[in-house]
């Protein structure tokens, strides 16, 4: 598996899209919500778990500053308005871009983690914006 994603990360990505933005297309609104605002967070939080494997300290802090920033949209996209978490995913896809520079202030990940994540991002949030605009 990690031979076909190392190799292939947009199509990976793509597949991975895919899978989780579907079944949006199917759950009533309440529960396309929760579960989106649900892998929100998720994904906020995975650069955590980099910085923690790789011990950059310095990474640690904005790192967790900005899962925590993301798992805020989340929440906010379910107590405000669900438009929220969208928004929180394009942003956490420029949040990817970033780790391409090197910077002791950011983790290091690995070189098809970034591009893989962008897809993800992008083509979920375009998703759920689609499905969510079918229900109003």
């Amino acid at each position: 598996m990690l031979t076909f994603i190392g190799n292939h990360p947009m199509r990976s990505g793509l597949i991975v899209a895919l899978a989780v933005s579907v079944p949006h297309l199917l759950l009533p609104m309440d529960w396309s919500v929760a579960a989106a605002a649900l892998t929100l967070a998720f994904i906020a939080g995975i650069y955590v778990g980099f910085t923690v494997i790789h011990g950059q300290e310095q990474a640690f802090v904005s790192e967790v500053s900005v899962a925590i920033t993301f798992g805020v949209l989340a929440l906010g996209g379910l107590v405000i308005a669900p438009w929220i978490i969208p928004f929180g995913l394009a942003g956490h896809a420029v949040w990817d871009m970033l780790h391409y520079r090197k910077s002791h202030f950011l983790t290091d990940v690995p070189k098809w983690y970034v591009p893989f994540c962008i897809i993800i991002d992008v083509i979920l949030a375009a998703a759920l914006a689609i499905s969510w605009g079918l229900w109003r």
